[in-house]
Order: C-alpha cells, then sequence, then structure tokens
C-alpha cells in the first residue's frame, strides 16, 4: 500500500514471460469512464477496449462516406480508434485502476462479475485506488498520474477560427468577422507551410518553414495580429516531404527532424498530428521496442 492506494509491482527473471493478465471484481451495475479520449462511448461496461493509439478515421458507422474514405485509405475506422489511448479507467464505485505498461494492452469490461487487463509485456506495476465516489476516483487518479496544467487565460477571451487559403484571405476574413462584433482570440492557419497536389488530393507541403507565397512575411503578419489581441495558431506533424530542405538535411544526417522554427516567428500553438504513426516493429536508436515505444510517441 503506498498513498491509500494499493499498488501490485510485477517482475520475472524469464524473458520468455511477455504476456500478463490481471482480473478485478465487477459490480453488476458499475459504469466505467476513461482508457484516454474516446470519441464513440462515454460508458464503456460491456466493450473491450484494445489501448493502442491509433488514426481515428472519417466516420464510426457502415455509410457510403466511411465505406468511401475506407477503400481510398485501406483504413476501416472501428469505434476504439483514438489518438490518445490510456490504460487506465475510473468507476462509478469510486475505484480507479492504472497500469504503468505502455505496450499493447486490452481493457475488457464485457463481464458482468469482472474486469479484464491484458497487457502484451509484464507491466511494471498496476495501481488501484478506492474513494467514496465517481468524482473522488477522478482526483484520486490525477493525484497519481498528475493534473493538466490550466489553459492560459487568452484562449477563454473570443473565437478560434480556423482560416487557410493565404495571408490575404486570412488578414480578410479575420477582419470581417472582426467588424461584425465578434471577439477573436486566434486563428489557426494549417496551410501556413504551403500546399502540394498528390494523388490524395491537396496535401500540406510538410516542409516547416511558411511558404513565402501563400505567407509572405509571416513573423510580421503575426506580430500584426498579435497587436489586435489575436494569435497564430498553426499546423505540425512528424513528417517531411521529399524536395524539402529540411527532408535532404535529414537524409543526409541520418535524423528526421533537426529543429522547429515555428516558435521562433512568434506562432502560439499548433495542432501536432501524425502521432500514432510510429510502426510496431520499428528500430530504434535508443533500442526500444517499437510495441512499447508506439504509445509513447505522442509524448515526445
Amino acid at each position: 500500500i503506498e498513498n491509500g492506494r494499493l499498488v501490485i509491482s510485477i517482475s520475472t527473471e524469464k524473458q520468455s514471460y511477455n504476456r500478463f493478465q490481471l482480473m478485478l471484481q465487477a459490480d453488476a451495475g458499475e459504469q466505467i469512464f476513461g482508457c484516454g479520449e474516446q470519441y464513440s462511448r462515454l460508458n464503456l461496461r460491456g466493450k473491450k477496449v484494445p489501448i493502442w493509439i491509433s488514426e481515428p478515421g472519417v466516420g464510426r458507422r457502415f455509410d457510403p462516406l466511411t465505406i468511401g474514405f475506407a477503400l481510398k485509405t485501406k483504413h476501416l475506422p472501428r469505434w476504439f480508434n483514438t489518438y490518445i489511448s490510456m490504460p487506465s479507467w475510473v468507476s462509478s464505485v469510486g475505484m480507479y485502476c492504472h497500469s504503468t505498461s505502455s505496450a499493447y494492452t486490452v481493457l475488457d469490461f464485457k463481464k458482468r462479475d469482472r474486469h479484464g487487463i491484458y497487457v502484451w509485456e509484464i507491466p511494471e506495476k498496476i495501481i488501484i485506488g478506492v474513494e467514496d465516489s465517481l468524482a473522488g476516483a477522478v482526483g484520486g487518479l490525477s493525484d497519481y498520474l498528475g493534473r493538466q496544467p490550466p489553459p492560459p487565460e487568452w484562449i477563454y477571451e473570443g473565437m478560434m477560427l480556423g482560416l487557410q487559403g493565404g495571408k490575404d484571405i486570412v488578414a480578410k476574413n479575420a477582419e470581417k468577422v472582426s467588424a461584425a462584433g465578434v471577439k477573436i482570440n486566434a486563428v489557426w492557419c494549417q496551410d501556413w507551410e504551403g500546399i502540394r497536389k498528390t494523388s490524395f488530393g491537396k496535401q500540406l507541403r510538410w516542409a516547416w518553414e511558411y511558404d513565402e507565397q501563400l505567407y509572405p512575411e509571416l513573423p510580421e503578419f503575426i506580430e500584426e495580429l498579435k497587436k489586435k489581441g489575436i494569435r497564430y495558431l498553426a499546423y505540425n506533424n512528424t513528417f517531411l516531404t521529399p524536395g524539402s530542405a529540411m527532408f535532404a538535411e535529414a537524409r543526409e544526417k541520418g535524423y528526421l527532424v533537426k529543429k522547429k522554427n515555428m516558435i521562433d516567428i512568434g506562432m502560439s500553438g499548433w495542432m501536432a498530428d501524425m502521432g500514432e504513426m510510429i510502426p510496431h516493429d520499428c528500430g530504434l536508436d535508443s533500442g526500444e521496442a517499437g510495441t512499447t515505444y508506439h504509445n509513447k510517441y505522442p509524448l515526445f
């Protein structure tokens, strides 16, 4: 028992032991919440939830849009696909549980009398706590994992506008919305680094330098917006477009990205995409297996 929590420590001397299973008692009317960010279900009771970060896809049902996108991308979205998948949950009876493993995990809440934890390695620890309410369980789990820092105050001071098409279009539309009496706190421009045409259609250029044609003198434009109380937000992921200067450098020196220059030119934030793309069978310089690094990758 540590700080009022049951901490189950697991170890083995045999390397061949690479799976773990634990059953916990469940109440018939119990409700389960958590497992990261879940888009399709709130109460997870009656479901098996794989803990594996993945592309959510477009759509959740077998409708023409979902099927068409799946045929194009060869990826059929499932209800549990999520960018943020975590091996922890809270219960309506006041219990919370967390596994310290980042390996592929299945949390099984389908059975009436028990919950199952299945991990594709031997986890270092399983943490279980009991409080007097669901709210108490949320507090107990966040006491252990750490609480999110509060967002900056400026995000509450108006509307964030998603705009694209270049500096002139962004400025024109932001001015139009402001003139209508709407307070704008930020503009989000995903195409700040330019666009390219591919077999999939129009995609972002992924060169991570601002496009001089779409957004000439972008640092100065960002400063102009800031004087009006408007922040500039952008888009970012871990990929590089072949033919870009950064791609050539990464290929020559053997690493992916040398530096990010987004903060240097005044951006206040960005959408960090593609955190699910590390293959499970990849080779890493650290020597860590892709099967355990995959779910950690978005943190880095």
